[in-house]
């Protein structure tokens, strides 16, 4: 699969481009591409490779945040700009959570 990411519905700021292996059931993530490409202008990239992938829940053990607690969120969580792209991107749970009446 192949998509781009654009500013005003036609300048391509990235070119993504994301492989599968179909032959197994079901299909698993193989290799993806990010070119960086602001208008027009190749800036650079990134390249993902998985040569393991397994399917399932993460282990918990991988969310346990030392400090959780002492860690105080962002004041700018529910800034007007941070609603309007959870809005756009439809994170209904998290435009939620910070929403005001």
């Amino acid at each position: 699969w192949r998509w781009n990411q654009t500013i005003l519905g036609v300048i391509v700021m990235q070119v993504t481009t994301f492989y599968v292996d179909s032959s197994v059931t079901p299909a698993v993530p193989v290799f993806a591409s990010n070119q960086m490409t602001p208008f027009g202008e190749d800036i650079g990239g990134t390249n993902s490779t998985w040569t393991n992938w397994e399917y399932g829940v993460p282990k918990a053990e991988l969310f346990n945040f030392q400090d959780k607690a002492n860690c105080p969120e962002a004041n700018n969580c529910n800034s007007n700009q941070n609603q309007a792209r959870r809005a756009r991107q439809q994170l209904i749970q998290t435009f939620a959570k910070y929403h005001q009446m």
